[in-house]
């Protein structure tokens, strides 16, 4: 049995359940609470409590330890990112009318709103599914989403909008997908050679 986990967060497990349809038909069993950091992941990993840890590349630390092993795995995910609206909404988000509440995850995504439209009002949200579900209750007008996030959303009846990546550029990482193991577990080492994706 291969205990594998995560660290807290919506792309972080949808990152952990792709590794884990992968590993199949190997007995795969993920940790229901994600570690509060990647440093307490890898702490997780160094001590045998988990077998592998799955991260997002655009989350890995600067530093990599020689005593674990990393492998980039599956293909990279589409990194543009959309903008999710409401039914009937199709005027362009660097359009839209001054105090328009656009719903946005990360600190970045709230920076470059700024750069794209200063009128608009960025709303912070937990993760994509609780941002949706303030787009659908009208809490918010809008919402940034990694496409490879979105298609894992049900966003059925939602306007979408693809942002130019130049205005709107992908974090360094960003849908691609990283496991980690120690380097004395032979199974995994075997394994994630299996799943390295030469294009990613």
């Amino acid at each position: 049995m291969i205990q594998a986990g995560t660290i807290r967060g919506y792309a972080p497990r949808i990152h952990l359940e792709r590794v884990a349809e992968a590993l199949r038909p190997r007995s795969v069993s993920l940790s229901g609470e994600g570690e509060p950091s990647v440093g307490a992941l890898l702490d997780a990993v160094r001590a045998d409590r988990l077998q592998a840890a799955v991260l997002p590349a655009s989350d890995l630390p600067l530093r990599v330890d020689d005593d674990l092993a990393w492998q980039v795995v599956l293909p990279r995910g589409d990194v543009q990112t959309v903008v999710l609206s409401r039914s009937g909404e199709d005027t362009p988000l660097a359009d839209r009318a001054p105090g328009h509440r656009v719903g946005v995850v990360t600190r970045r995504d709230r920076a470059l709103l700024g750069g794209l439209a200063r009128s608009l009002e960025p709303v912070p949200v937990e993760d994509e599914p609780s941002g949706l579900e303030a787009l659908r209750a009208g809490d918010v007008g809008a919402l940034m989403v990694p496409a490879w996030l979105a298609v894992t959303l049900d966003h059925a009846g939602l306007e979408e909008e693809a942002l130019n990546r130049i205005i709107w550029p992908p974090r360094p990482g960003e849908g691609a997908c990283v496991l980690v193991h120690r380097r004395d577990h032979g199974e995994l080492t075997s394994v994630s050679e299996g799943l390295i994706d030469p294009g990613t």
